[in-house]
């Protein structure tokens, strides 16, 4: 019996130091930051949010006395709802006339504005028998181009500076006029 406990004896010593370093040990968990990519769509709402608003004269400076041989015929400016807007009327006949809006899309109001006006249908495209809505490049970003076959009503807009929302609306215009009428206007800064 004696044997037995000296043999076992060396194991339980063995046994007992392994226990003695495992308590001894000390795990340690390394914590990685994670970083969460900001969505640019909400950045560019935010961004908005934050900018003051402009000055009407600074609105109307996108609304040249002429445009594609068209004179001005009409101004007019409000900053009532919330954000600065002016436009001005194009007329070449009683039955062919242009209109360029312009809106200041900075503060809450106009973020706002920004976001159900032009940045929802830059997703959406469609085409259908009496037109077509589509996304389009225009001067390195994007532009929402539509048009009614029935009513001959056509569109054009367009972020310019990053925070002017330019709209032009032509009837008895090609699309294609808008566009030309929207690369006259000058990129303001």
């Amino acid at each position: 019996m004696n044997r037995i406990v000296l043999f076992a004896l060396p194991f339980t010593l063995l046994a007992c130091n392994e226990n003695a370093s495992l308590t001894e040990k000390t795990d340690t968990v390394e914590v990685k930051s994670v970083t969460v990519p900001v969505d640019p769509a909400v950045q560019k709402l935010n961004d908005l949010k934050n900018l003051s608003p402009l000055g009407l004269d600074e609105l109307t400076a996108w609304l040249p006395a002429q445009v594609t041989g068209l004179k001005r015929t009409n101004l007019s400016m409000s900053n009532n709802v919330g954000y600065g807007e002016a436009y001005a009327d194009y007329e070449k006949n009683r039955k062919t006339d242009m209109r360029i809006s312009v809106y200041d899309c900075a503060g809450e109001s106009g973020a706002n504005l920004y976001n159900r006006t032009y940045a929802s249908k830059l997703q959406a495209s469609q085409d259908t028998t009496d037109g077509y809505t589509k996304v389009v490049d225009f001067r390195g970003g994007k532009a929402i181009e539509h048009f009614e076959k029935s009513t001959n009503l056509s569109s054009f807009t367009f972020m310019g500076n990053e925070r002017i929302m330019v709209t032009i609306t032509g009837r008895n215009f090609e699309p294609a006029a808008l566009k030309e009428a929207a690369e006259g206007l000058q990129k303001k800064s």
